[in-house]
Formats: structure tokens, sequence, C-alpha cells
């Protein structure tokens, strides 16, 4: 994994931080989480340079839920950020 990757995977991760911390006052269950994600992903974190470009909310929140039923059918041994991180920087981002 290159330096763009690893970047990438910390920055989910960092995301998932944040998630768990406002989703904790509904039990953790959050059927909407790939909207955090995004939201989160796009305007408060550094992704959009690592990306090279902001992407659109809304293709941003396909991909997540494209990557999330691929990493759950399977992960292949690998940790979700890290699979996610290759596979958004793969992504034609319309650039």
């Amino acid at each position: 994994m290159d330096d763009r990757a690893r970047r990438a995977a910390e920055i989910l991760e960092q995301a998932e931080h944040a998630h768990a911390a406002i989703s904790a006052s509904t039990g953790g269950a959050d059927p909407e989480w790939a909207l955090f994600y995004a939201w989160w992903l796009r305007d408060w974190s550094a992704l959009p340079e690592v990306l090279g470009t902001k992407p659109t909310l809304s293709l941003l929140v396909h991909e997540l839920v494209r990557l999330d039923r691929a990493y759950r059918a399977d992960p292949g041994g690998r940790r979700w950020s890290d699979a996610y991180a290759e596979a958004l920087l793969a992504v034609d981002w319309g650039r």
C-alpha cells in the first residue's frame, strides 16, 4: 500500500471514530451511516486533497455503500479501511 492509500485509510478511520461518537446516542445503530461518512469525509477531512478532487456527495455515498457490500461479502483478510482506501483512490471521480 502506498502513502496516499495509507493516508486515505487513516482518514477513513477518523471518520469511523467521529461517527461512533455521534451515533453513541442512538446505541450505535445508524442505517444512514454512509450519508454521515460521505459528508464528513468530503467536507471535514483531508480526503479531497488525497483524492485530488472533491467528489460529489452522492457519488461518495454510492461508493461507500458499494464498498461496504463488497467488503461484507469478502473482506479478503484486510482491514476495511485499507480496502476502502485503495478502492476510493481507483475511482474516476469525474475529474
